[in-house]
């Protein structure tokens, strides 16, 4: 029963103010503890994540750096065969640069010279060791490099894939393709001004290397090379010119 002065049978209704507080202070003491701690907690898995992402890439930029260093070291001096051009291609005296040229040339074609694809291979061939090239495509839009078996056809239109004895990585419609069966887009981070092309005969594989950023564009794995290979380049871009570089001289 309400009496007057705000009691019940003579209990009084004000609320407990000292406890109340005291309550009020314990669970805010409770939150900014917890607060605090999830933040700590947050900021510690922020930074060890952090640390083993620089970790990573540390390790993966050493590795890299490790592996172009270890195929730059199997440096060869190839030059380029101008029996087997395109006689759309231009090379030059000292058999290093190539330049698609608008007219056909004045040479005489030869049973081994490329007819329709806009090709040419190096003068020597491979058949065991490691060997390693870099190419300046800089100034063309439209290439293809690799290597080719000494039997793959230079006659008529052919894909240019490891079924036909290619294998080959090149840049076609600004975009960057493995000539796989079918053909594997290839992604970087940075255009490279040359390209690395790494052979290892034994373990059948060939690597290419975008020598702007060192990185490995790709790499084909379980190749039937099955008899000598060559050098293998393609400029499809008119008025364009590719060069072999030295590397050795560098």
């Amino acid at each position: 029963m309400l009496c007057p002065g705000g009691t019940v049978e003579g209990k009084s209704l004000l609320l407990p103010t000292k406890h109340l507080k005291k309550e009020i202070a314990w669970s805010w003491t409770i939150f900014s503890v917890n607060v605090w701690s999830l933040f700590l907690l947050t900021l510690c898995v922020f930074f060890f994540f952090f640390f083993f992402w620089f970790w990573f890439v540390l390790v993966l930029s050493h590795y890299l750096l490790s592996e172009f260093r270890k195929a730059r070291g199997n440096a060869d001096d190839i030059k380029i065969d101008g029996d087997t051009a395109h006689p759309n291609l231009s090379v030059t005296v000292d058999k290093k640069s190539f330049t698609h040229k608008s007219q056909v040339q004045k040479v005489m074609q030869k049973e081994e010279s490329f007819d329709s694809s806009v090709c040419v291979l190096g003068s020597e061939g491979f058949s065991s060791g490691k060997h390693y090239w870099e190419v300046d495509v800089e100034k063309s839009n439209d290439w293809d490099l690799g290597v080719a078996r000494k039997s793959a056809p230079r006659k008529g239109i052919f894909s240019f894939s490891p079924k036909e004895g290619f294998w080959a990585l090149g840049l076609y419609l600004k975009g960057y393709w493995a000539r796989t069966d079918p053909w594997t887009r290839v992604e970087v981070q940075k255009s490279p001004r040359k390209v690395g092309v790494y052979l290892n005969y034994e373990e059948k594989t060939l690597t290419f290397f975008n020598v702007t950023d060192m990185s490995v564009m790709f790499m084909f794995k379980d190749c039937a090379f099955s008899e000598e290979v060559y050098p293998f380049f393609k400029n499809s871009a008119k008025e364009s010119t590719m060069r072999v570089c030295s590397v050795k001289e560098e």
